[in-house]
């Protein structure tokens, strides 16, 4: 019924910290330096509390949801199934409005130092200039992550069916570097 999806800790703490980290560190806000009530302590602490808004608003999203829409089933007499599309659907409001208050709560409880940044757009438009055109190294990684995240969602199996179906699991581990992951040296 449902396919398992990687963890919300692997979500909020392997994606979105790296990139929270980096921000904070632009502003020159870390725990290291003690300075971390700059902008990094409040980045950090939205990060932390959008990761189970948007987990609750995916039954797939974290491994408790299945369970609910089991014990459901199981108090109701399956007269009430939660599919996908109806949990996601129930969710989009709450979890919605939980986003968008969220950080402003947050901000009233554990307000940046730093509350307004108006050259941010300019220094993004210069880093990107920095840059300079994609490249085809980078053209080739977008590809793979974007054929990782269909395999992943299971859109193979939903447009052809079943037998092309891709085990999350197995489609993490078939990215580039994944065996580096594990490797002991």
């Amino acid at each position: 019924m449902f396919q398992w999806r990687p963890s919300n800790t692997a979500r909020g703490g392997g994606i979105m910290h790296p990139i929270i980290r980096s921000i904070a560190g632009s502003f020159n806000s870390s725990p290291e330096e003690g300075t971390s009530g700059k902008i990094g302590r409040y980045l950090a602490l939205v990060n932390y509390h959008a990761n189970p808004i948007t987990s609750a608003m995916f039954i797939t999203a974290t491994a408790p949801n299945p369970l609910i829409v089991k014990f459901v089933a199981e108090a109701t007499g399956a007269q009430i199934s939660l599919t996908w599309s109806t949990w996601a659907l129930a969710m989009l409001l709450p979890g919605l409005a939980a986003m968008a208050l969220m950080p402003l709560v947050i901000y009233w409880i554990s307000p940046p130092e730093i509350k307004d940044t108006p050259d941010a757009s300019t220094f993004a438009e210069g880093k990107l200039k920095e840059l300079g055109a994609v490249k085809t190294n980078e053209k080739i990684l977008l590809a793979v992550f974007a054929l990782l995240l269909v395999m992943w969602a299971g859109i193979p199996a939903m447009l052809m069916g079943k037998g092309y179906e891709v085990d999350a699991t197995t489609a993490a581990a078939l990215r580039p570097g994944a065996a580096a992951d594990h490797s002991c040296a």
